[in-house]
């Protein structure tokens, strides 16, 4: 047969505690110990262990809408949030992290030395560094010491100011052949490459086998063609950028030793304007005959004297000078002297030290050249004086006619003034 109790409250004999029985749950106040504590229904407004350890809490439903503590350092609030102020150990974490993490985690990552816009680095197994040196601030990329990022036009700016480094960006690669540190590809194919072999020497090459070269070799520039290549040359394209009608091109022709400067038209192909001749000289509009090229441009000064046909004179010369221009074997030279007091002198009047030795001419007058003349003081009215150049002489002699049947040498003088051009052909 079933029985039943009832009381209300149950006192313990110590008065430390107190059970209340109501027909809608259990109160409970004091210390109270159980093997299981289990919740089918209903709500736990507070759970609080002050000593102890909750070994087993099940329940179907268990909602807070008050604080519950745990011992000392966890609390559980209403809106979700739990505060732990010791040890927190967990094997799988759910979730989004968010707000600010404070404090250090142990056996980490660190991070430290963060500043504005710097990019960050692993200094370690639990180190993370923020490198002053290092900074992106969403447009520009620097990469040095300077403190001005974003002042520079470039959007990648490379430094080394303020260091001992000696250069900025050091690539090394692969220096066999034309593969370099760096390489240019077409749909895998090499187009060109940069490398550096060899001492001070930067190399900008086309194809893998590397037939056409560019490098720059100490304080030289050269381009270098090998392998099957016949025309070597430097092209600088013009205006309409799509063909060599515009600008030029210095081209190597072939093996012969001649160098072409070839010239665009605007609406052909570029044609030879000027050619080296590896033997010396200057040809024009594709001629490469060496009898026509031009090997020689010299300008000065010289001074003239006066010899008489003895070879001497004692005539003072109160001034003289002259200006020579030659152009290949072509001299033409002008000057002026003034002279007195000659009284030991026989013959014709000879001016002498011209800058350049005359061609010999063989019997005749043909290669000798012929000047004019001013005269002042000289004893040759009524002709027609003129200067005629010797054969392989730096001389030339003062002639005149005087029957209009022959030239006659011009009579020396004590004194006399003259002012003469002459153009000749040097040896």
């Amino acid at each position: 047969m079933a029985s039943e109790i009832r009381v209300d409250k149950i006192n313990s004999l110590s008065g430390v505690g107190t059970v209340t029985l109501s027909p809608t749950g259990v109160d409970i106040a004091g210390i109270t110990t159980a093997a299981t504590l289990k919740a089918t229904t209903g709500i736990v407004t507070t759970l609080t262990a002050t000593t102890g350890i909750v070994t087993t809490l099940t329940t179907n439903t268990l909602t807070a809408n008050s604080t519950a503590k745990v011992g000392s350092g966890v609390t559980l609030s209403p809106d979700g949030d739990i505060f732990a102020t010791g040890v927190t150990t967990s094997t799988t974490f759910v979730g989004a992290l968010t707000g600010n993490v404070t404090g250090t985690a142990s056996a980490n990552a660190v991070l430290s030395g963060s500043t504005d816009n710097t990019v960050t680095t692993v200094t370690g197994a639990n180190a993370i560094q923020g490198e002053s040196n290092l900074k992106f601030n969403g447009t520009n990329l620097q990469v040095g010491g300077q403190t001005n990022l974003g002042s520079h036009t470039a959007a990648i700016t490379l430094s080394n100011r303020g260091t001992s480094a000696r250069s900025a960006v050091e690539i090394e690669g692969n220096t066999g052949n034309c593969h370099g540190a760096v390489d240019f590809r077409n749909n895998g194919t090499l187009v060109s490459a940069i490398n550096s072999r060899g001492s001070d020497r930067l190399q900008f090459c086309t194809g893998s086998s590397g037939n056409v070269k560019a490098e720059v070799t100490g304080n030289n520039f050269k381009i270098v063609a090998s392998g099957a290549d016949a025309v070597r040359s430097l092209q600088i394209d013009g205006t309409n950028g799509s063909s060599e009608n515009q600008g030029f091109i210095i081209e190597n022709d072939g093996n012969n030793g001649r160098i072409n400067l070839k010239l665009g038209t605007g609406g052909g192909t570029p044609a030879t304007k000027l050619t080296l001749l590896p033997a010396g000289g200057i040809t024009f509009n594709g001629d490469t005959a060496a009898a026509n090229a031009l090997d020689d441009y010299e300008e000065g000064t010289w001074a003239p004297t006066l010899q008489t046909q003895n070879g001497s004179s004692n005539a003072t010369i109160a001034s003289a000078g002259g200006y020579y221009t030659k152009v290949g074997r072509l001299v033409h030279v002008t000057f002026y002297m003034s002279w007195s007091g000659a009284t030991n002198h026989s013959g014709y009047i000879y001016f002498h030290n011209l800058p350049f030795t005359s061609v010999a001419s063989a019997g005749g007058y043909f290669q000798n050249g012929v000047g004019a003349v001013m005269l002042h003081s000289l004893p040759f009215a009524g002709t027609a004086p003129v200067l005629l150049m010797g054969s392989n002489s730096t001389g030339t002699n003062l002639y005149f006619s005087s029957t209009n049947t022959g030239w006659v040498p011009g009579s020396h003088s004590n004194t006399g003034q003259i002012i003469a051009s002459l153009s000749y052909n040097a040896a």
